[in-house]
């Protein structure tokens, strides 16, 4: 009978410790996204000298580091803020990372390439609970990747941006680390206004800690690596 007992028992424990799926819900509203994240960090792509132009980026990276990058226009250290590091493969003899000036973005500069279609992946240096950007047409249709940290994934392909619209990302894990974005258009990618959170995600409270660590243990290291799809909903 113990042996019974202690084996039920650890079947209910299993259960009880399998995590919830998480939610990914997507926003086409800033000020409903910004509400929902606390994300107010807000990266223009404008270079403090005045010229909206800075390109070719050689290195492939951008971050607050960035100095004296280009052939066109300038970038000094501290233009783009810190907490993201923004970052794309190196083709030798195109012009493949930008801050470039138009194509439909209203106000300074904008991140692109020309030598698409490509990938722009976003880092950054604190867990996010959600991160945005707003993009026209000139990136045509693109897909967004997101990792996490709990090995969760989320991968969806949205159609081409009808003006300057705003696409935003919320995880209900709180646990994103970096994302990928890809255009289908010879630009690659053209995005402006990306947002984040420079302080991270939403610190558990401390009465949350003990439940959190408490999961942990159940959890087990065999179920830390597992990926699983989340959840989409629409704000």
């Amino acid at each position: 009978m113990n042996k019974i007992a202690l084996a039920v028992t650890a079947s209910i424990l299993t259960v009880s410790a399998t995590p919830a799926l998480a939610a990914v819900t997507l926003f086409s509203n800033r000020a409903a996204f910004t509400t929902a994240t606390g994300a107010n960090t807000i990266e223009t792509f404008t270079p403090s000298t005045g010229s909206p132009f800075a390109f070719p980026i050689t290195t492939g990276i951008l971050n607050s580091a960035t100095s004296g990058c280009c052939l066109v226009g300038t970038i000094l250290a501290g233009d783009i803020k810190p907490g993201v590091t923004y970052s794309t493969p190196i083709k030798p003899g195109l012009f493949f990372f930008n801050i470039d000036f138009g194509g439909g973005f209203p106000d300074g500069g904008f991140l692109d390439t020309v030598a698409g279609p490509a990938v722009l992946t976003a880092t950054f240096d604190t867990l996010q609970a959600g991160f945005g950007f707003d993009t026209t047409g000139l990136m045509g249709d693109f897909d967004v990747s997101i990792d996490s940290t709990s090995g969760e994934i989320f991968t969806q392909h949205f159609p081409a941006a009808t003006g300057y619209d705003f696409f935003g990302f919320a995880s209900s894990s709180n646990d994103i680390k970096a994302v990928r974005i890809i255009g289908s258009t010879s630009i690659g990618f053209a995005l402006d206004n990306f947002t984040y959170s420079f302080n991270g995600a939403t610190v558990p409270e401390p009465a949350a800690w003990g439940l959190m660590l408490a999961g942990f243990g159940l959890v087990g290291g065999a179920m830390r690596r597992r990926q699983r799809s989340v959840r989409v909903t629409y704000a």
